[in-house]
């Protein structure tokens, strides 16, 4: 399945804007990456990609680690497949009810 797709999906079904879906996209194929490198890979500005981190750690859909570093720390983003589908699954079974209600209202 093509990118644009994966996106779409994931924009409707968590919710999220699409610099979140493509971040989310990023991850999924290399996980482990720092805002930097994210920020370089989508050729977005670094805070467009700090702000979407933020929103992806608060709703739980991503996680972090910190890396020591000789002069200070860094984060590591990363996400768990197994979780991602979990919650894709959920979110899924939750919108098709949603649609079935509005259906049977007709």
């Amino acid at each position: 399945m093509e990118d644009n797709k994966k996106i779409e999906i994931l924009k409707k079904l968590l919710g999220i804007n699409d610099i979140e879906a493509r971040i989310l996209i990023e991850l999924l194929n290399k996980n482990g990456m720092s805002v930097m490198e994210l920020s370089m890979r989508l050729n977005i500005d670094r805070s467009y990609v700090q702000k979407s981190i933020r929103n992806l750690l608060r709703r739980r859909i991503i996680d972090r680690y910190q890396k020591n570093l000789i002069r200070g720390r860094c984060y590591i983003y990363f996400i768990s497949k197994r979780k991602l589908k979990q919650r894709l699954k959920r979110e899924l079974r939750g919108f098709l009810k949603e649609v079935e209600c509005f259906i049977n209202e007709l």
